[in-house]
């Protein structure tokens, strides 16, 4: 949890109120967007960013012992299709 806190912590103002309002609160990306008075693809694109930087600074690529690409085929998940 606190190092949750800290990487959100460097993240800029405008990238942690989007990644607060859409992953933590739930809103969708238009009302985030609203609430924030900015428009749906700028809303999208610090979401993004945001949640890229996060995934970064809490599972740096050089500590990620397996990823998707590096297990065997015969691991890896089936793809579910609807």
């Amino acid at each position: 949890y606190s190092e949750l806190l800290e990487a959100l912590d460097t993240l800029s103002r405008d990238g942690r109120e989007a990644v607060l309002l859409v992953l933590a609160t739930g809103l969708t990306y238009e009302e985030a967007a609203q609430v924030c008075g900015c428009p749906l693809g700028t809303m999208k694109s610090r979401v993004n960013r945001a949640r890229e930087q996060l995934a970064l600074l809490l599972d740096p690529p050089v500590n990620r012992s397996r990823t998707i690409y590096a297990m065997p085929a015969c691991e890896r998940e089936p793809a579910r299709h609807p």
